[in-house]
């Protein structure tokens, strides 16, 4: 019965061990996304050129 305590131990100190470096890069995805995306977006709208007034 002790070791199956220390298993849920391991397992719940495990998941939030494993849950921190998920998070982190999940964010780093996520800026360097974003950063692509707005990059392409501004070089579209250089390429159309200047927009007349309507």
């Amino acid at each position: 019965m002790e070791a199956a305590g220390y298993l849920m131990g391991a397992l719940v100190w495990g998941g939030a061990i494993a849950a921190v470096p998920a998070t982190v890069g999940g964010s780093l995805v996520v800026v360097r996304w974003r950063r692509r995306t707005i990059a392409a977006l501004e070089r579209a709208e250089l390429e159309e050129g200047p927009r007349s007034p309507t």
